[in-house]
């Protein structure tokens, strides 16, 4: 019985969550607050895995959402222009599809936007631990990625099969799916963090 309340407990943390990073993008037009919402989600499951879980979670959120709602659409917008010029280099070599030089294209683009999609995934947690500048943050994803890819990969897999689940079952982009992603990431990329501290790496980067 006590680990059903606390299976409940922590699913209705994640349904408020969800609820607060829905309620924040939708009234910041999205453009505005999407990717600060995120941020703020990942701050609050970041505390959480820490065994912060008595702090009032929209307190928690507020702050992370307004102490990096800069550097994260900053981050948005050039990690927005990679996968435009990703987009756009797919375009031009889905025309040459038989040719030799369009079959090569096609596959380095399916390995550069596996990665560029897991440093999506690693780039956000490591802002709020790390006080990088843009360019090291980058850096330091790529790296971390390089060193973990496997876990990062398993990490991408799981993003993908909530999002495909929340394809079946819409109802959850309202109450769960934002939220389960958010703690998702967060649990890989402690693994990570944890594996390249023993090793001591990361800030000799």
């Amino acid at each position: 019985m006590r680990k059903m309340l606390d299976g409940c407990e922590w699913i209705m943390r994640i349904v408020k969550l969800n609820l607060i990073c829905v309620l924040t993008s939708a009234l910041g037009i999205v453009v505005f607050s999407f990717l600060p919402a995120l941020v703020g989600g990942l701050y609050v499951t970041r505390g959480w895995l820490k065994g912060e879980t008595d702090l009032p979670i929209w307190k928690r959120f507020w702050q992370g959402f307004k102490q990096y709602y800069g550097k994260s659409q900053l981050l948005g917008w050039i990690l927005a222009i990679g996968y435009l010029i990703l987009y756009v280099d797919y375009s031009f070599f889905n025309r040459l599809q038989g040719d030799v030089i369009g079959s090569l294209g096609l596959g380095s683009l399916v390995i550069l936007s596996g990665i560029w999609m897991m440093l999506t995934i690693y780039i956000f947690p490591l802002m709020l631990t790390k006080n990088l500048s843009i360019l090291r943050l980058f850096k330091v994803s790529f790296f971390s990625i390089m060193a973990y890819i496997h876990y990062l990969f398993i990490a991408l897999i799981g993003i993908l099969a909530i999002l495909f689940i929340s394809y079946l079952l819409p109802g959850m982009w309202v109450f769960l799916t934002i939220g389960t992603i958010l703690f998702w990431v967060n649990c890989f990329y402690r693994i990570v963090e944890h594996k390249l501290s023993q090793k001591h790496v990361l800030m000799k980067i």
